[in-house]
């Protein structure tokens, strides 16, 4: 039935229902068929190759999502496997650490390659393909959006035993803990633009750049809050890395217009400066926080 399905949806390019088929032909493939993560893989890229914008984008993303949740399946099978320096073949099953790691990474850049096209696309379009959240729909109101933080869920992954380059990328610059129109002038650089949180706060840069042009305060506000929670779960300079995460939430919220996102920060920064003060330091910040 979901290959009749499939078929009338290639034919009259209807692609909602293209891309709902082949979710359902994958997902009876991995039950009924043995080994089928490469013939799944392998019909997804012929997909992409062929499908149109933004299609492929949104194929691209569910490709690259197919392998990360592989490799986390098979974690210590990948991790005891020699690193190669040519491919020896196109199963990515068969593939070392820093090789699986790659693809996924280079599919999730290519799910968001076209952003200020994705930028124009309404998730509503997409409503009935997807698990809808509840009360939250306007946190990702764009296509863009929901790719950028499918794609951030992986550029957020610490894999220890990926080789690194020798350059690598630090949270060190106080500036990262910088409101969004602050964050969003920065020129950030770097010679490691793989497995690097680099790629994070670019794309944190993007989603903050592309919520203060369209004036979206309370999707602005949540890319804002998990790029600040990010940089400061991993920044080199921890202790220090507290303050400047409370003097941005402080400097944020006022700045922005009441409503749900001013609230959203403003409860941030009560909780920081609850969670820092004790009877012996600052005791009277725990009744600053509560007013």
């Amino acid at each position: 039935i979901v290959t009749t399905i499939y078929k009338k949806a290639k034919k009259k390019n209807n692609n909602n229902q293209l891309i709902k088929s082949l979710l359902y032909l994958s997902k009876f493939a991995l039950v009924l068929q043995e080994d089928a993560e490469m013939l799944v893989a392998q019909n997804l890229e012929k997909e992409i190759s062929e499908a149109t914008f933004p299609t492929n984008a949104i194929l691209q993303s569910i490709l690259a999502d197919f392998k990360w949740q592989y490799l986390q399946k098979h974690r210590w099978q990948i991790y005891n496997r020699t690193k190669t320096t040519e491919i020896i073949n196109t199963d990515f099953r068969t593939w070392d650490l820093n090789r699986l790691f790659t693809s996924i990474h280079h599919d999730f850049k290519q799910s968001i390659a076209l952003q200020k096209q994705l930028q124009f696309i309404p998730i509503t379009n997409y409503n009935y393909i997807l698990i809808r959240g509840t009360e939250t729909e306007h946190l990702r109101p764009t296509l863009y959006d929901l790719l950028a933080n499918r794609a951030l869920g992986f550029y957020k992954t610490n894999e220890s035993r990926i080789t690194k380059p020798k350059e690598r990328f630090h949270i060190d610059n106080d500036a990262y803990f910088s409101t969004s129109s602050e964050f969003t002038e920065l020129n950030i650089t770097t010679t490691d633009t793989i497995f690097s949180q680099y790629e994070v706060l670019k794309t944190y840069q993007e989603l903050e750049c592309f919520h203060l042009q369209n004036e979206n305060t309370e999707a602005l506000v949540d890319a804002y809050i998990n790029r600040l929670n990010f940089v400061k779960s991993n920044t080199t300079n921890h202790q220090k890395g507290i303050e400047l995460y409370s003097e941005s939430l402080k400097k944020s919220y006022t700045k922005l217009p009441k409503g749900n996102g001013y609230a959203t920060v403003k409860v941030y920064y009560a909780k920081v400066i609850y969670d820092s003060a004790t009877l012996e330091k600052n005791p009277k910040s725990r009744i600053t926080a509560y007013l």
